[in-house]
C-alpha cells in the first residue's frame, strides 16, 4: 500500500490546532458611554451655587475613556410629574472645568432662583458624544445670601480665647463655623460650630499666636447648608497675663508673741506662691518678706497689745499677681 505524504497545510494546522479551529463571532464595537457620575454635592455660598463632583472616566463597558465632556445643570424642578429630561431642557447650564480624574468644582450665580428649590445634576459625554445617565440629584433651597460675619472681637482669658461677633439678621437655623490657623500651620481648620455669635477656644497655649475666621450658615435642605463668604482673619497672641485666684478664707490668730495667718491653698498649675501684706493700726499695707510657698505665715515681729491687719495675694511663675484678699486682723497678746 502506498502512503501519501501529508499536506503541508494539514501539518501546519496540526501544530497550531487552536488557531485553525472555530472562529467566533466578531465582538461588537465599544459603545463608549460614560458611567454615571455619583457623589455630586451642591451648596450655596453667599450669592453663588457651588457644585463639587469627581468625573468617572470608566465606560459602561468597563473601559477607560480617553476624554470626557461634562454637562452640568441646575434649575427648578418644574411642574409635576418630575421628568429628568424635561428638567434638563429647562435647566441652566453651568460652565464646568475640564474633566479630570480629580475632584472638580464649578460655580454659578443664584440670580433668578431666590426662594426656590433648585435641582442640580451632571452627566458626562464620551469621546463619541454619547451621554451617561444623570448623576444623583441634589435639591436645595436658595436663600437670601448670608452676610459675612463682622465686628469680630478676640479676648484672651485665663483658660481660653473668647470670640464674639455681630449676629446679623435673624435667619431660621442660623449658626456659625469657626476656623482657626495656629502658629506654624499653613491652613485654616474647622475647630468649632455654635448657634450663638460667640465661642470660646479652650484648646490654646500661652505664647502662641492664633488667627480666626468666621462663617455664617443656615439650613438649605435636609442634607445641605447655605453659607456666607468667609470673614476677614483676626489674630491674637495668647499671652499669660493672668494671675492665680485671690485667696479666700484667710484667718489671723494671735499666739505667744506671734500672730499666725493661714488660708486654704489656691489651686493653680503655675502657682509660684503667696505674698503677705500687713498694716499696723491705721497705717497702709506693706509687703512682708519674700514669696511664701506654703499657705500660712507666722508673724513674729509684733508688739504686745497692738492691732495688725493682713491681706494675702497669689503670684504665678511669670510674676502675675492677684488682687489681695479681704483683710483680717488680730491683736498681739500682752
Amino acid at each position: 500500500m502506498t502512503v501519501r505524504a501529508a499536506s503541508p497545510l494539514i501539518v501546519l494546522c496540526a501544530a497550531f490546532l487552536p488557531s485553525c479551529g472555530y472562529i467566533g463571532d466578531p465582538l461588537p464595537p465599544a459603545l463608549n458611554i460614560p458611567a454615571r457620575i455619583s457623589g455630586l454635592t451642591a451648596f450655596q455660598r453667599g450669592g453663588k451655587l457651588i457644585v463639587r463632583f469627581t468625573p468617572n472616566f470608566e465606560s459602561t463597558d468597563k473601559l477607560i475613556l480617553k476624554s470626557l465632556t461634562i454637562d452640568l445643570r441646575a434649575g427648578p424642578a418644574g411642574p409635576p410629574p418630575f421628568d429628568v429630561n424635561a428638567w434638563a431642557a429647562r435647566a441652566r447650564a453651568i460652565p464646568a472645568p475640564a474633566a479630570s480624574p480629580e475632584p472638580v468644582e464649578a460655580e454659578a450665580p443664584i440670580s433668578g432662583w431666590l426662594g426656590q428649590d433648585v435641582i442640580v445634576a451632571a452627566r458626562a459625554l464620551g469621546p463619541t458624544g454619547k451621554p451617561s445617565e444623570w448623576s444623583n440629584l441634589v435639591v436645595l433651597k436658595i436663600l437670601e445670601p448670608l452676610e459675612i460675619p463682622s465686628g469680630i472681637r478676640v479676648e484672651a482669658r485665663a483658660a481660653s480665647i473668647h470670640l464674639s461677633w455681630s449676629g446679623g439678621r435673624a435667619v431660621d437655623g442660623a449658626g456659625w463655623r469657626i476656623l482657626r490657623q495656629a502658629e506654624g500651620e499653613t491652613e485654616f481648620q474647622l475647630v468649632g460650630k455654635t448657634p450663638q455669635p460667640e465661642w470660646d477656644d479652650s484648646d490654646v497655649h500661652y505664647g502662641a499666636t492664633y488667627s480666626y475666621r468666621i462663617q455664617k450658615t443656615a439650613i438649605a435642605s435636609a442634607n445641605s447648608e447655605a453659607e456666607s463668604e468667609m470673614s476677614q482673619a483676626v489674630s491674637i497672641k495668647y499671652a499669660d497675663v493672668f494671675a492665680p485666684a485671690v485667696p479666700a478664707g484667710v484667718t489671723a490668730l494671735a499666739g505667744i508673741n506671734t500672730i499666725e495667718v493661714a488660708w486654704p491653698p489656691v489651686p493653680a498649675p503655675d502657682l509660684r506662691g503667696y505674698i503677705v501684706y500687713r498694716a499696723s493700726g491705721g497705717d497702709a499695707f506693706v509687703r512682708l518678706g519674700d514669696i511664701v510657698v506654703n499657705p500660712s505665715y507666722t508673724d513674729r515681729d509684733v508688739a504686745p497689745g497692738k492691732r495688725y491687719r493682713y491681706r494675702i495675694s497669689t503670684v504665678d511663675q511669670l510674676g502675675n499677681e492677684s488682687a489681695p484678699s479681704a483683710p483680717v486682723e488680730a491683736v498681739a497678746p500682752n
